[in-house]
């Protein structure tokens, strides 16, 4: 029987491996449980663009010369978006479980199993025009593609709401420890609220300077700061500090496999991500069992059929986008993410 290559892209070293547990898991428990019911020899590759675009493609072309069957990965939106037009002229299908810019629809080989940044704009939105009357809300990013095009959404739907307009500036980990004390001093005194849109260790690093300095102001976080590496970087509990993000699985007969191997290897409860990885991966290996059967190509196949995965039936729409997730707010408390709401997709506001 021919092995099935499986391509896993994704920042595996680097400063952004925050999510690099759920991305790894998330695969490699799929592949380990489907060759346990199936007895088929999977073969796993590797590639590493640590979250920088710059990387990917490099990434892209060496799976695509190894003759990977599919991709499950690149997390990071940048570096998705870099890669897509290698696999697409191999005909390799992307599965992509957490980049959400909505430039990936264009490309019919991608098929995404999280919203994109619009569902979770709606909801920083909603959030913050539901609690503040005023323009006095600061919207931060931290310059990566990922955050800028969150706010720019956010921005959207706030100034609908006659909220704006609003301030938009740049945060950078970098900057000097005494420009960023008295960037909080001077937001203390002229906004209600910070929003902000980008990767998880520069919105660690805001929420750690401006926790540790004593201040009040609520922080409202996108969802790559719902990780561990984030709690960590956050030294003291004051203020608000909330995060928004995907929901993760809840235990079930059908989830309790995954979700008790995740966790006895990783100590810590798996995320959406990791489950929307090891929905991708099995996805794709369903798609790879029918196709040896004498079935239509691999990519139409994904994108014609009903798929029974570890997130329930996923079919993809005509953009390969499947968006039936839920939402969540929880708030960074006693070193925990403690959930507040639940919020169905779509919303509105």
């Amino acid at each position: 029987m021919k092995t099935v290559k499986l391509g896993i892209a994704g920042a595996f070293s680097g400063t952004r491996t925050a999510h690099t547990p759920q991305l790894k898991w998330g695969a490699l428990l799929a592949v380990r449980h489907w060759e346990l019911r199936k007895g088929t020899s999977i073969r796993v590759y590797f590639g590493d663009e640590q979250a920088d675009g710059r990387l990917a493609p490099k990434v892209a072309r060496d799976l695509t010369a190894e003759k990977v069957d599919g991709v499950v990965g690149h997390f990071s939106s940048e570096c998705a978006i870099a890669a897509a037009p290698i696999y697409q002229e191999a005909g390799i299908p992307l599965m992509v479980p957490a980049a959400t810019h909505p430039d990936l629809s264009k490309w019919p080989h991608v098929f995404r199993l999280c919203a994109q940044d619009e569902q979770l704009a709606r909801l920083m939105a909603k959030w913050v025009s539901d609690r503040f009357s005023s323009s006095r809300v600061i919207l931060v990013d931290d310059g990566s593609l990922y955050g800028r095009r969150l706010m720019d959404y956010v921005d959207i739907f706030l100034d609908q709401q006659s909220l704006g307009p609003l301030t938009r500036v740049t945060w950078s980990h970098q900057m000097d420890p005494s420009e960023k004390k008295l960037i909080t001093r001077k937001w203390e005194k002229r906004y209600q609220a910070v929003l902000f849109g980008g990767r998880s260790h520069v919105a660690g690093d805001l929420a750690d300077t401006f926790t540790s300095q004593g201040s009040h102001l609520p922080l409202l976080f996108g969802d790559d700061a719902l990780n561990p590496q984030f709690l960590q970087q956050i030294e003291r509990d004051c203020g608000v500090v909330w995060v928004m993000g995907f929901l993760p699985p809840k235990y079930s007969r059908k989830t309790a496999p995954f979700i008790d191997d995740y966790q006895r290897i990783n100590h810590d409860n798996p995320g959406y991500y990791a489950a929307a990885t090891y929905a991708a991966t099995e996805i794709l290996l369903q798609a790879v069992e029918k196709r040896k059967k004498g079935e239509e190509g691999l990519l139409q196949l994904i994108s014609a059929n009903k798929w029974d995965s570890l997130l329930g039936e996923v079919v993809f729409d005509e953009q390969g986008d499947w968006e039936e997730c839920s939402l969540g707010v929880w708030e960074v408390k006693k070193g925990g993410f403690h959930l507040l709401e639940r919020c169905v997709i779509p919303l509105e506001i």
